[in-house]
């Protein structure tokens, strides 16, 4: 389906297009240029739904994922005061 033929099919059902969320692997140096234009082609579709804002973040890495909702930062000590 393309975003022309999806906008068309949002106001038949009462919805319009609202910003989206990419994420991609940035923190690769090895994926890093295919993420950048992989994000490319999700602004370009977004334009076309007639959205000009979208979330961007990278993936998650294993170390966050392993320190859920505290941070992580693997080369610093962190700090936590009571």
């Amino acid at each position: 389906m393309t975003p022309e033929e999806y906008g068309a099919l949002l106001p038949e059902h009462s919805l319009a297009a609202a910003p989206g969320y990419f994420s991609a692997p940035f923190h690769d140096r090895q994926r890093h240029a295919q993420a950048v234009e992989d994000i490319k082609r999700h602004a370009h579709a977004h334009l076309q739904l007639g959205v000009d804002t979208a979330f961007i973040a990278t993936d998650l890495i294993p170390d966050r994922i392993a320190h859920p909702a505290v941070g992580f930062a693997p080369t610093r000590p962190t700090s936590r005061t009571s």
